[in-house]
C-alpha cells in the first residue's frame, strides 16, 4: 500500500519551541506516531525554510485532515505545557566549561526540562508550566548564584517564525530515516501530498532533532 504524507510547520504547531531539539517537540513527535494508522514522523529543515513536521501514513488507514487536527491540537497542549525563553547570565560564562557547568545547574532547578548556555551568555531555557513558571526560575537561579535575566519575548519569537509566502505551510523524535532518500514534497501550502509524490529532505548528518546550542531560534 502506497504512502501518504502530510508536511506541516512546525512554528505552526509549537509557535513557542525554540526549534527541534526541545522536549515538546520530541514529545510531539512520539505522540503523532503512535496514532494507528501513521507509519512514521520525522523533522525535515529545508535550506532556507523553517523547520517542518512531516507525517508518512498508509493511504487509507487515517485521514490527511484528521492527521492535521490531531497534530495541530497536540502542538496546542504542549505548547500550553512547556514554557520557552531566552535569557542572559551575567557574567557571561567565557568559555565552554564554564557554559557547560552553568547549563548544568539551571537543569537542576526544579521545572526546568532543558537549559544551554553559551560562552556569550545566552541562555535558551524550555520549563514545564505544570511545575514552575519563569518569575520562580529566575528567583531559584538567584539563589544559586546566577543571575538569569530573560529577553524580550518579541524579539526571539520572530526568528522562529516562518517567512509568509507561496513556499510557507501550515506544521516530531525521528525514527529509521533511510528510506525517505530521494523524497520530494508536495505543495507545502496545504501540507498534502498524492500518492505518487517521494520526499528529498536530504537527512544526511542526522539534521532531525538536532539542536545547535550557539544557534539560538525561537
Amino acid at each position: 500500500m502506497s504512502d501518504h504524507d502530510v508536511q506541516l510547520d512546525l512554528a505552526v504547531l509549537v509557535p513557542g519551541a525554540h526549534g527541534p531539539g526541545d522536549r515538546c517537540v520530541a514529545n510531539l513527535v512520539s505522540l503523532l506516531e503512535a496514532t494507528p494508522g501513521v507509519r512514521s514522523v520525522h523533522l525535515t529543515e529545508p535550506g532556507d525554510r523553517a523547520a517542518q513536521v512531516c507525517v508518512h501514513v498508509d493511504q487509507g488507514a487515517i485521514s490527511l485532515a484528521r492527521i492535521e487536527e490531531k497534530a495541530r491540537s497536540v502542538g496546542a497542549e504542549l505548547d500550553a505545557r512547556y514554557g520557552h525563553t531566552h535569557a542572559t547570565i551575567d557574567p557571561a560564562p567565557g568559555h565552554v566549561t564554564r557554559a557547560d557547568a552553568i547549563g548544568a545547574r539551571l537543569r537542576r532547578l526544579s521545572g526546568v526540562v532543558d537549559a544551554e548556555v553559551a560562552t556569550d551568555g545566552e541562555v535558551r531555557l524550555e520549563w514545564d508550566r505544570t511545575v514552575t513558571d519563569l518569575d520562580a526560575l529566575v528567583t531559584l537561579a538567584q539563589r544559586s548564584g546566577l543571575v538569569l535575566t530573560p529577553t524580550p519575548r518579541s524579539a526571539a519569537a520572530a526568528s522562529l517564525r516562518p517567512e509568509r509566502g507561496p513556499s510557507a505551510g501550515p506544521a516530531a523524535e525521528p525514527g529509521d530515516h533511510d528510506d525517505h532518500a530521494g523524497h520530494a514534497h508536495g505543495k507545502p501550502g496545504t501540507g498534502h501530498h498524492g500518492d505518487d509524490d517521494r520526499h528529498a529532505h536530504g537527512h544526511g548528518g542526522g539534521n532531525e532533532l538536532v539542536f545547535v546550542v550557539v544557534a539560538f531560534a525561537v
